[in-house]
C-alpha cells in the first residue's frame, strides 16, 4: 500500500471515531435527561398517590383499584429510570465500591421492607427465613441493595398472585450463600445464556403486563463482580427460579 493510500485510511477511521464518540455522548445525554428530568415527575406522582391513599377513607373498591394500578404503573416507571441511571454509571465507570462491615441480617430485612408496596400489589408474599446470630459480611451497603432490589423486584414481577418468594441465608464451611426463590413460570433453558445480556428481552413476561429495560440482570452481574459475588440462577423443575449469590469468603 502506498503512503497516500495509509494517509486515507487513517482519515477514514479517524472520521468513523469522531461519529462513533458523538453518537456516545448522544446516547449519554439522553440517559442523563431520562435519569434525572424524566424521574422527578415519577416521585412526585408517587408521593400524591400515597396523599390519596392516606386521606381516601371514603374510596370506593372501584376507585381504591385504580390507585392501585397507578401505584404499580408509577412504580414500574421508577425502576426503569432506576435501571437506565444505574447502566449509565457502569457503562461510564462512575460507580465507587465503599467496603464495609455489615450485618447480612439487617441488609435482607431492609430490602424486603422497600418491596412491601409492590408485593401488596402484586398479592406476593415475600419469606425471610430468619438467621439467630448475626452474619457479618464485607460489602459496599448502597450497591449490594442495588443487587437485592433486581433480583427480588424480578421476583416479584414473574411471580403469580398468591404466591410466595423466599429468601435465605445459608452458611457452609466458611462461605455464605443469599437464596432467593419465586414460584413463577422460570425461564427457557436456551435463554439462560443470554440473561445478562443488556437490554435482552425475554420470552417470559410480568404477571401484570408493563415493559422491561432488560438490564436488571446485567446490571447484577456487573456489580457482583465488582463486590467479588458469585451469581448462580437455576430453573425448578417444579416452577420458578432460584438466584443464588455466593459472598467472599470471611
Amino acid at each position: 500500500m502506498t503512503g497516500n493510500t495509509y494517509k486515507d485510511l487513517s482519515v477514514i477511521l479517524a472520521e468513523k471515531q469522531r461519529v462513533i464518540e458523538e453518537l456516545k455522548e448522544e446516547k449519554n445525554s439522553l440517559l442523563r435527561v431520562i435519569s434525572h428530568d424524566i424521574k422527578s415527575p415519577f416521585n412526585q406522582l408517587f408521593a400524591l398517590i400515597q396523599l390519596i391513599e392516606l386521606e381516601g377513607e371514603n374510596l370506593g373498591e372501584r376507585q381504591k383499584e385504580y390507585i392501585e394500578k397507578m401505584y404499580f404503573a408509577v412504580i414500574s416507571g421508577i425502576e426503569m429510570i432506576q435501571n437506565l441511571q444505574d447502566f449509565r454509571s457502569i457503562d461510564q465507570e462512575n460507580l465507587q465500591v465503599s467496603m464495609d462491615r455489615y450485618d447480612l441480617r439487617i441488609l435482607l430485612k431492609k430490602i424486603v421492607a422497600k418491596f412491601q408496596i409492590q408485593s401488596r400489589l402484586m398479592k406476593v408474599e415475600i419469606s425471610l427465613k430468619e438467621e439467630p446470630a448475626p452474619v457479618f459480611i464485607h460489602t459496599d451497603e448502597i450497591l449490594f441493595l442495588k443487587i437485592l432490589e433486581k433480583i427480588l423486584s424480578n421476583a416479584i414481577k414473574y411471580s403469580p398472585a398468591q404466591s410466595t418468594v423466599e429468601m435465605a441465608i445459608e452458611q457452609d464451611e466458611g462461605e455464605i450463600w443469599i437464596r432467593i426463590r419465586d414460584q413463577g413460570p422460570g425461564l427457557n433453558a436456551q435463554e439462560l445464556p443470554y440473561i445478562y445480556e443488556p437490554f435482552r428481552t425475554l420470552s417470559v413476561k410480568p404477571v401484570a403486563g408493563g415493559g422491561t429495560t432488560g438490564l436488571g440482570m446485567y446490571i447484577v452481574n456487573k456489580i457482583s463482580g465488582m463486590l467479588g459475588i458469585r451469581v448462580q440462577i437455576r430453573k425448578v423443575r417444579s416452577g420458578g427460579l432460584i438466584v443464588s449469590l455466593r459472598l467472599p469468603k470471611k
